[in-house]
């Protein structure tokens, strides 16, 4: 049974990028098609609509955001810049720089497909979306049968 949190959540891909456009991110329906059909966002095809939930759209925007900056960006006013704020980023930004060349890509997927489901579940959970972790999990299995 659908519930009024589930329908809440889910959109067509025309009203994901009326939503991303809204977020400033210039993304059309073809656009947002061709992630669908690649997997890039976890979508299902009904009828002739596509279908993606709000919490796919968030994680694709993240996942380009992310490409687009290639690292962490963190903006601090200069007058918190100390010498040791600075030298634990660049600190961070070394172990990042380092746990990225000694993984291989099979574990980054193996990573993500693992954390993906506990991120969805937390991000709705805080935005008070009654979702347990298995429903989740469900919904996800079930996307990745049907994709």
């Amino acid at each position: 049974m659908l519930t009024n949190d589930v329908l809440q959540e889910v959109l067509t891909l025309n009203e994901a990028a009326q939503l991303s456009a809204g977020l400033g991110w210039a993304l059309d329906q073809d656009n947002l098609s061709r992630y669908a059909r690649s997997g890039q966002i976890a979508a299902r095809k009904s009828d002739s609509a596509w279908l993606t939930t709000r919490t796919a759209l968030a994680q694709l925007l993240a996942s380009l955001k992310t490409e687009r900056q290639g690292r962490l960006h963190i903006r601090f006013n200069s007058d918190s810049l100390t010498p040791e704020i600075c030298a634990m980023l660049k600190e961070i930004n070394q172990t990042r720089a380092h746990l990225e060349t000694r993984i291989t890509p099979e574990q980054k997927k193996r990573l993500w497909d693992e954390m993906l489901p506990e991120a969805i579940y937390h991000t709705n959970r805080i935005e008070g979306n009654r979702l347990s972790l298995e429903q989740v999990r469900a919904i996800l299995a079930e996307e990745q049968v049907s994709g």
